[in-house]
């Protein structure tokens, strides 16, 4: 059976952010705790669901015109290298924030910020990666003012729709997108050690997805029925170089019961 590894992280990105001066969900809450992210696995053909749900209740209706990214990636060297800093430095986790590019068509992006201690989110923190490993082009380590102005500009432009069909009380935001999505260390080591025992695969896919009902097992803290997240999908290398091909069968549940659930923001944006 197919296991999909998926990292809820519920794209309700941008909760409180109000106007693009406004700081984004980050370290206003006390971290009271982020409770350790759970890791049930779901199948791939839900994860294809939703996946498509997020065309339906989101893409379609109120991105036709801005270029909301429906997948990033991330090397395994360059994840690999991440999580051993993360243990090095004593943080607790990574939170990823939506962000945008301040320029038409307002392109997104995804932002990894470490936690620490107290699951806050450390925007001055540096990972200090090796640049061959070529952090900045996947969201880490990304000048502070740019990086905070990105996310700025993604509450601007993505989460100020106003979809009464959504969010009848939103009062001119679209709270369904998420503003990040925390991830604790242990998790992520467990994805990085299983990413290191096999060098056919690449990295990872962060596929943007959504809830499309009210099902929830209490894991992503999520606040609506039908929400933004991410999920995590493993990448080998085929026989023409193509590193970016989905190993839907990579993550084995009886081995590692890895990430598929991130803490949502909204509820949880410390």
């Amino acid at each position: 059976m197919f296991k999909f590894l998926f990292l809820a992280c519920s794209i309700l990105l941008f909760t409180a952010c109000k106007s693009p001066k406004q700081e984004i969900p980050g370290s206003t809450k006390d971290s009271a705790s982020n409770p350790p992210a759970q890791t049930p696995y779901i199948d791939k053909t839900e994860a294809l669901m939703r996946m498509v749900n997020f065309d339906t209740a989101f893409a379609e209706p109120y991105f036709k015109s801005l270029n909301f990214n429906h997948a990033y990636w991330i090397s395994s060297a360059c994840f690999n290298a991440m999580v051993e800093k993360l243990n090095s430095s004593g943080m607790n986790g990574v939170k990823l924030y939506f962000a945008a590019t301040p320029s038409s068509p307002y392109s997104t992006t995804l932002q990894w910020i470490a936690t620490d201690a107290n699951g806050n989110s450390d925007f001055g923190f540096k990972f200090d990666l090796d640049p061959s490993l070529n952090p900045g082009s996947f969201g880490i380590d990304i000048d502070k003012t740019e990086a905070q102005t990105q996310r700025e500009t993604f509450a601007e432009k993505y989460r100020q729709q106003a979809p009464t069909n959504l969010n009848p009380g939103a009062k001119g935001t679209l709270d369904n997108v998420s503003a990040a999505c925390w991830f604790d260390y242990g998790s992520l080591k467990e994805i990085s050690d299983q990413l290191k025992g096999d060098a056919s695969i690449s990295g990872i896919h962060l596929y943007v997805a959504a809830y499309y009902d009210g099902k929830d097992d209490g894991r992503s803290n999520r606040e609506y029925d039908v929400q933004t997240t991410l999920l995590f999908v493993a990448t080998q290398t085929d026989a023409t170089g193509n590193k970016l091909v989905d190993a839907w069968d990579f993550f084995k549940e009886n081995h590692s019961l890895v990430l598929n659930h991130g803490i949502l923001c909204p509820s949880r944006c410390n």
